[in-house]
């Protein structure tokens, strides 16, 4: 299987675009909260674990095979 290397550039900057998204997401839940939107909150949710599960593949490539 092709390992994929991430440079530590690449990896600041893709840790900096979670970072905003998860920001966003945020604003999204205080939105939720406020207008007690049940559908916004569906999507948020979803967004939020599609975004969860991107940085922990991705951070799981750049650290290697694991141990255990």
């Amino acid at each position: 299987m092709k390992q994929l290397i991430i440079d530590a550039d690449f990896k600041k900057e893709f840790v900096g675009l979670i970072i905003h998204e998860l920001q966003l997401q945020e604003m999204s839940i205080n939105q939720v909260i406020e207008e007690q939107d049940t559908d916004l909150l569906k999507r948020t949710l979803h967004k939020l674990k599609g975004t969860s599960s991107t940085f922990w593949t991705c951070r799981a490539q750049s650290n290697g095979p694991s141990n255990g």
